[in-house]
């Protein structure tokens, strides 16, 4: 009986579902699928090579590795370990610059030579700088041409004059060559002045400013800066460079140009290093090691040279970018993170949380975030007090006795004023004709002043301190030609007393403000001050509002306030208190405000109230991601069920309002049965709050954007997640769950209009139970994968495209490896996966990278591989090569080769020329090399003369010693030369040694692929069970496949009939495979060799028994 399986679409089956022969799933599942992937078509591919990338940061630290996906074509892949950060992208570590050749080999003093342990790649009058710790006579930070002598040597020449450079002592350290347009800028310190510059103000002006775009600045203070738009202790960062003494600034990066309101000329600033900038530092002022350094805190540069305070770090002289963290590497596994444009924000309930933010390729900053809004608070002053209409209390008149107005004893006096015009002063006797209005009973304000004239008296109020305050009208009376005049009396019902001592008859003139007020009117203001910016984001008020004493219903009453410039500022609010809270009555864009009561206080916009429930130690969120414009936390330590939402459109404003909008910051708490804490928050249609007890949804009454008084949660679902970041696939969560180590998903099920979660691995428990998942991240491009780390130390993939229902487990492992840590990040059109490997205590970056077999020579089916490339421009310098024309060309001539550039060096003695002409390669050993463009070569075969004959662009260093391989030192591996598999070697001093040359080699780990069927089951017999079967014959149809193997177990294995290990073969393969009668007639196939294999469908000829 002939059965096929025309699908591996369901991956790998648990032994426990082997039995459910009815499902549909069992049609396309198999018993094994290790290292082979299964595509959306249900086709097996084996999984490509892990290609080694370099060593981790560390053997003794654990690494983690976490995405920065700032586009599909700007991506990398960030390592974290103990205390320490890098970042790596298309393979390689991210350098500040990349030292050429590796690194000086040797030096000769009497050549005035450098040789270099690789090619160089350098070119003629390259313009070069040295960094090391031998620097053989030649100067640090100093720029010197390159004059190329050969592939791996160069001298060098003044960079001016082109005059030769002299080498002197010995190199006993080590030494690099960078290119000097790749290094950063050299340290720039000390006070910069404007001049006066051009009519266009957004132009800023100074000799050699040495600036480029994106530098920072910082102006010193002025009294004139704030009058011209700028503000102390902004950054400022360089928009555009007009000339090398002209230069535009914003106050945002990548933001428009700031105009200056008057000619900046004479203001002085300061070059700003933020933390992450690198700049080169001599080594003889400041800190005393020559080479790059990174800026650990903001840094600015008021000084020509830069300061050994600790904010300068050295960084590694091979040009790796590192930077610092606060995690030990135990705390790794409990972060969480998002991102959201160039800022990458990492969470974990024992630090704050922090961002990492990339500014360009090696220029990267760390920052703890804080809960305040972007702009500063206003410093405001005391209030300038205007009380309005107001009298002269202008003459002391004639006292009445205190037992005349009922005041006391007899030998009391009663002070009596006449009431001046307000211009009055001094002595001066001009006098109101009429109270204007006054009337015993009122309510007045009274200012002291002073007491003029004669004779010396004792100044009156003396009783009352010389105090301003609030008086009442005791008498409003007209005496004589003086017209009014009052008496005064204490808020407490008792008078004001008149001069002590016998009275006289002379005049005492006073110089004293009456104003009008009320007994009933609020006596005093407090007022609160904001910034805004241009997106109308708030700055928070004064702790302390700015209290004046004044009466502002009276007719001319007026509170000034002003402030101080906030940088970002484009507007202000003003706040009034109102029965204990503040509200709103007014904006401007100046820094003073004049209250004159015309406003009432909108009490429906009160200042931002700050929320510091994430600041401090236990209150720092474990938990992080954001969701409609907002950044939300949740989960520390003290309330671990909460959850907070920024401010809409901001990143860290945790500030409210009372009365609350709909902007504010959002808190909270949910209401869990069992003690929950919130691990991770992901953003889908609504928020999903994965707890370790629970899933719980937050969402909206009303549908409407969340707000605090639309936001509502509940609960969906009692499973849990552990520690390991979800992942999202379309519009489904895929999570490890907290318990039993499964894989789960959630998704919105329109029918219950609410979440349910399903168990993604429960037909593939076998590869979940009794482990712990420790990492996971999805794979979109070639094909959606999602991949987890299993404590079982293997890495777990599942191909997933929930929509279509399709969901297939397969398992992968690396010659007893230990998975660490797997990311996914786009590189080019594909999507590459980058893991952390643990290889006999030595800790890797490996990576994954998706390869549709078209050519042997670009395939790689090994595990922590290397690769060389013979025919790269690292080895041909992109030139060509002729022949020299000889009598023959045939097998054992010698003949020479002219390259178009200086691609040759003593070095390549003993290597091969390869050169390729159609589908023919013709190797040829180099036997002496004349120059750094010619070389004597033996033919090795004989050369037709369509290649002698013209000028070949196709060529390539080949080589029968492939070296580089020290990271595999003692390890056998498969070797794959020029397409073709080779066999093992063993690698020794870090090296292997080729029978026969090749330009193109691939050397590696080896490790297997393996697929088995299922139990064949038949619709008789009660499904074929319980019968004995046996294969006879078994047809494979393949496609871009080499070198297969075939048979009924993994220890009776045959050759695929009619395939190869040197070409890639498609098609139906038959192959007679060994005869064992058994109870389940399974077939077992395997890839060993460093080879590709895609298995499009199996048919077996099977007999079936008793």
């Amino acid at each position: 009986m002939k059965s096929t399986q025309i699908s591996f679409s369901s991956g790998e089956i648990s032994p426990e579902m082997q039995g459910r022969i009815d499902v549909r799933q069992y049609q396309f599942g198999l018993a094994t699928c290790r290292n082979f992937i299964v595509r959306p078509q249900g086709v097996l591919d084996r999984r490509v090579g892990l290609r080694y990338a370099g060593a981790a940061f560390s053997d003794t630290h654990t690494s983690r590795l976490i995405p920065f996906k700032f586009s599909d074509t700007e991506a990398y892949a960030i390592e974290l370990s103990h205390q320490r950060g890098r970042i790596w992208n298309n393979g390689n570590l991210v350098t500040y610059a990349t030292p050429k050749g590796g690194s000086v080999e040797s030096a000769d003093t009497t050549a005035d030579t450098l040789t270099f342990v690789e090619r160089h790649g350098l070119a003629q009058d390259d313009v070069i700088q040295l960094i090391g710790t031998e620097m053989l006579g030649l100067g640090k930070g100093t720029n010197y041409k390159v004059n190329v002598v050969d592939s791996r040597t160069i001298s060098l020449k003044d960079a001016s004059s082109d005059a030769a450079q002299a080498l002197s002592g010995t190199l006993s350290g080590t030494l690099r060559v960078f290119l000097e347009s790749e290094l950063p800028d050299d340290y720039r310190g000390g006070e910069r002045t404007l001049e006066s510059q051009t009519a266009d103000l957004s132009i800023l002006q100074v000799a050699n400013h040495y600036l480029s775009v994106g530098d920072a600045i910082q102006f010193k203070t002025s009294g004139t800066l704030n009058a011209r738009g700028f503000y102390i202790g902004q950054d400022y960062f360089v928009v555009e460079v007009v000339s090398s003494s002209q230069f535009k600034v914003s106050d945002v990066r990548n933001g428009e140009a700031i105009t200056a309101a008057s000619n900046m000329s004479g203001e002085v600033f300061y070059r700003r290093y933020l933390e992450g900038d690198t700049v080169f530092l001599d080594g003889d002022a400041g800190p005393t090691t020559h080479g790059i350094y990174r800026a650990t805190a903001d840094v600015t540069a008021t000084t020509a040279t830069a300061v050994t305070d600790g904010t300068w770090e050295l960084l590694p002289e091979d040009g790796t970018y590192t930077f610092d963290l606060p995690y030990n590497a135990t705390e790794l596994a409990r972060l969480t993170f998002t991102q959201s444009n160039d800022v990458l924000t990492l969470a974990h309930p024992d630090h704050a949380p922090l961002e990492i933010i990339r500014y360009g390729l090696a220029h990267w900053a760390t920052k703890s975030v804080t809960f305040e809004p972007n702009l500063a608070t206003p410093t405001l002053g005391t209030p300038v007090v205007d009380r309005g209409r107001r009298f002269k209390l202008s003459r002391e008149l004639t006292n009445p006795l205190f037992s005349q107005v009922g005041g006391g004893a007899t030998n009391g006096q009663v002070n009596e004023y006449s009431l001046g015009f307000p211009t009055n002063s001094g002595n001066s006797q001009s006098y109101v004709g009429g109270a204007d209005s006054l009337a015993e009973g009122d309510t007045v304000f009274v200012e002291f002043n002073s007491t003029v004239g004669t004779p010396s008296v004792t100044p009156f109020f003396t009783s009352d301190g010389n105090q301003d305050g609030y008086y009442i009208l005791g008498v409003v009376k007209t005496v004589g030609s003086i017209g009014e005049a009052v008496r005064l009396q204490r808020e407490d019902g008792t008078w004001v007393p008149g001069i002590t001592g016998s009275f006289t008859s002379a005049v005492n003139f006073v110089d004293n403000n009456l104003y009008f007020a009320s007994s009933s009117a609020s006596r005093e203001q407090k007022y609160k001050v904001t910034a805004l910016d241009a997106a109308r984001n708030e700055s928070f008020p004064q702790d302390t509002p700015a209290t004046a004493s004044n009466i502002l219903e009276v007719a001319g009453a007026t509170n000034t306030l002003s402030w101080g410039p906030v940088p970002g500022a484009v507007r202000y609010r003003v706040y009034r208190e109102l029965d204990g809270l503040f509200g709103l009555i007014g904006e401007t864009e100046t820094t003073t405000f004049v209250d004159d009561n015309s406003a009432e206080e909108d009490m429906s916009l009160t200042p931002p109230i700050r929320d510091s429930f994430l600041s401090g130690t236990n209150n720092h969120p474990r938990a992080v991601s954001h969701f409609e414009q907002r950044r939300v936390f949740g989960g520390s330590n003290n309330r671990p069920r909460t959850v907070l939402m920024t401010r809409t459109g901001t990143e860290s404003d945790m500030s409210y309002s009372i009365p609350v909008r709909d902007t504010d910051r959002i808190s909270l708490t949910l209401a869990a049965r069992e003690a929950a804490v919130i691990r991770h928050i992901v953003p889908m249609q609504d928020l999903m709050l994965l707890t370790q007890q629970g899933e719980w949804r937050l969402f909206t009454i009303n549908s409407d954007a969340v707000t605090p008084e639309t936001v509502a949660v509940r609960q969906q679902g009692e499973i849990g997640a552990n520690l390991v970041q979800p992942i999202m696939v379309n519009n489904v969560v895929a999570y490890a769950a907290a318990r039993g180590g499964h894989v789960r998903s959630v998704m919105f099920n329109q029918q219950r209009q609410g979440y349910l979660s399903g168990d993604i691995s429960l037909r593939a428990a076998h590869l979940f139970d009794n482990f712990e998942l420790t990492d996971a991240s999805f794979q979109q491009a070639p094909y959606p994968i999602m991949w987890w780390v299993s404590s079982s130390k293997k890495l777990l993939g599942c191909t997933y495209i929930p929509e279509e229902e399709v969901m297939a487990w397969h398992q992968h492992d690396s010659d007893g490896a230990t998975f660490e840590s797997v990311v996914v990040i786009p590189e080019g059109l594909q999507d590459t996966t980058y893991v952390v490997v643990v290889r006999d205590g030595v800790r890797s970056i490996e990576r994954m990278v998706p390869d549709i077999v078209v050519d042997l020579n670009d395939s790689v089916f090994a595990d922590s591989a290397a690769t060389r490339d013979g025919y790269s421009t690292d080895f041909t310098g992109g030139a060509s090569i002729t022949f020299a024309q000889v009598p023959s060309y045939q097998a054992g001539d010698t003949v020479r080769v002219t390259a178009t550039g200086k691609v040759f060096s003593p070095a390549d003695l003993g290597e091969f020329l390869q050169v390729t002409s159609g589908d023919v390669q013709y190797l040829m050993e180099i036997v002496s090399t004349v120059s750094a463009t010619e070389v004597d070569v033996r033919l090795l075969s004989d050369l037709p003369q369509s290649v002698y004959s013209s000028t070949v662009s196709t060529w390539a260093i080949a080589t029968n010693s492939v070296t580089g391989l020290s990271h595999l030192e003692g390890k056998t591996v498969q070797v794959v030369a020029d397409g073709v598999y080779v066999g093992t070697k063993t690698v020794s001093s870090g090296k292997v040694d080729l029978a026969t040359p090749a330009a193109r080699t691939t050397v590696g780990i080896a490790y297997d692929s393996d697929m088995e069927t299922l139990p064949q089951a038949y619709q008789v017999q009660g499904f074929g069970q319980g019968t004995s079967k046996i294969v006879r014959d078994v047809w494979l149809r393949l496609l871009n496949t080499a070198g297969l193997e075939i048979g009924p177990s993994s220890s009776s294995l045959v050759d695929v009939d009619s395939m190869t290990t040197n070409t890639l073969q498609s098609g139906e393969f038959e192959t007679s495979v060994p005869s064992e009668w058994t109870q389940s007639g399974q077939m077992f196939v395997r890839q060993s060799r460093p080879l590709p294999a895609t298995i499009l469908n199996i048919c077996m000829l099977t007999e079936i028994g008793d």
